[in-house]
């Protein structure tokens, strides 16, 4: 997400922060977004917390004050996986820029951020999450989705984020790529062993 908004994409102005132990470069998840998913989604038990049509409301709200000129607004927040069909409603038009990434790392990384209460089960919850989220786009046409895999992208980010550019209708300039892959740090990965993998 921070490399998309190095990239022209706007994630926001005000961002979350990610709490202690988080990247020091920031999640760039915005932070009234970040409000609005949590009371659509309350922690810890991620069962809804507004009706559907509230949350497509909240969606909505958050859009169009962030109508400000920017060419191509982007969001980002994990919540999404379960909110696929609010934000097409809420947002027409939006396009899905989706990480692929093992399970195990998901879990560790947010194991070591000290994200998971002491009623969750952190691998069951992600599994769901990207159940639900890849149900969902599975009814969206292939145009309005893009599929990145997470290692890769670490090992070759200019690549990945001139397909990026290109799916989102944007031209970044040479110094926005360079920005971009400066921000792109394989270190700050929150899981670690011997071969750089969760087994």
């Amino acid at each position: 997400a921070g490399a998309m908004h190095h990239l022209g994409i706007i994630m926001g102005h005000q961002f979350f922060s990610g709490g202690r132990g988080a990247s020091p470069k920031g999640c760039f998840e915005a932070k009234h977004l970040f409000d609005i998913c949590l009371a659509c989604y309350p922690e810890p038990k991620f069962v809804p917390g507004r009706p559907y049509k509230k949350r497509v409301e909240l969606l909505r709200g958050w859009l169009v004050g962030r109508r400000s000129g920017e060419a191509v607004i982007g969001a980002k927040h994990p919540k999404f996986c379960l909110m696929v069909p609010e934000l097409l409603e809420a947002w027409p038009g939006c396009k899905f820029v989706v990480v692929h990434r093992p399970v195990g790392e998901s879990v560790e990384s947010l194991t070591k951020l000290g994200w998971w209460s002491k009623v969750q089960q952190p691998e069951t919850l992600i599994r769901r999450m990207v159940s639900e989220r890849d149900a969902a786009l599975a009814k969206v046409p292939e145009d309005r989705v893009f599929h990145l895999d997470y290692g890769k992208f670490l090992e070759d980010p200019k690549c990945e984020l001139e397909s990026i550019a290109r799916f989102s209708g944007i031209e970044p300039m040479p110094e926005q790529y360079q920005r971009a892959c400066a921000h792109v740090d394989p270190k700050l990965r929150h899981y670690d062993n011997e071969e750089g993998v969760v087994a």
